[in-house]
């Protein structure tokens, strides 16, 4: 699971969707794509910043990853802009954070909490109560 801040998305609309868009416009194609490297990928006609996972379809098309999404996807390689050092400098938005159990005592269990996420679509604004972090994962509570 990933979140954000309305604050965080408001600032990411604001400024590195416009930066990505500026970049794509004056970047080279991606001609030699390796996976690891980070690119802009066009999804849906929005360029998003996105690490390639691996080659597919006689190296046509690429598996990426958009970082500030959290999604995998499958892109064209025409689609695959060379990634600007200025576009890089924006925090990636998606923090990756796990669901931590509801309190036992009041008689919920984990599978209630995750029976309540399942409901959810995603992008939708959740409120959620960030518990405390654990070795890098934020642990998160509905």
């Amino acid at each position: 699971m990933f979140l954000c801040s309305p604050a965080q998305f408001e600032e990411f609309s604001a400024q590195v969707v416009p930066a990505s868009f500026k970049a794509a416009a004056e970047a080279d194609l991606v001609i030699t794509a390796r996976p690891g490297d980070l690119v802009l990928a066009n999804r849906d006609g929005v360029w998003c910043r996105a690490r390639i996972i691996q080659l597919v379809e006689q190296d046509q098309d690429a598996l990426v990853k958009l970082l500030d999404l959290a999604i995998t996807c499958t892109i064209r390689k025409e689609h695959l802009r060379m990634i600007s050092p200025e576009v890089c400098a924006f925090p990636i938005l998606a923090v990756r954070c796990s669901l931590q159990p509801s309190n036992r005592e009041n008689g919920f269990e984990l599978h209630d909490d995750k029976a309540r996420l399942s409901k959810f679509v995603e992008y939708e604004e959740v409120n959620l109560t960030v518990t405390e972090d654990v070795h890098g994962n934020t642990l998160v509570q509905l």
